[in-house]
């Protein structure tokens, strides 16, 4: 969770990220991202550079794998070699 202001109506997840990701005194050194989708495209782009930017800039990015089981691929930004992925493994 963010400190975010979800009343905001311009709240958005490269807003959240590039808030975090910049110097002053919100500025933290890992970012945890709950969110992914089973596949990038154009529209993610904004948040693409976000997550870019932020880990350039030093910070350690996890997010999530995804939730579709053994199959499925990982998530996107989960996917990408600039953000650590997180999974969850069922023993059942």
């Amino acid at each position: 969770m963010t400190k975010g202001d979800r009343s905001d109506a311009t709240f958005s997840p490269k807003r959240t990220i590039t808030h975090f990701s910049q110097e002053g005194k919100d500025r933290v050194d890992i970012l945890t991202l709950s969110f992914g989708f089973p596949r990038y495209d154009n529209e993610l782009e904004p948040i693409s550079r976000a997550v870019l930017n932020a880990n350039n800039g030093g910070i350690i990015i996890f997010a999530a794998a995804g939730n579709e089981g053994d199959n499925a691929s990982v998530f996107w930004p989960a996917s990408v070699q600039e953000t650590g992925d997180v999974i969850w493994i069922d023993g059942y």
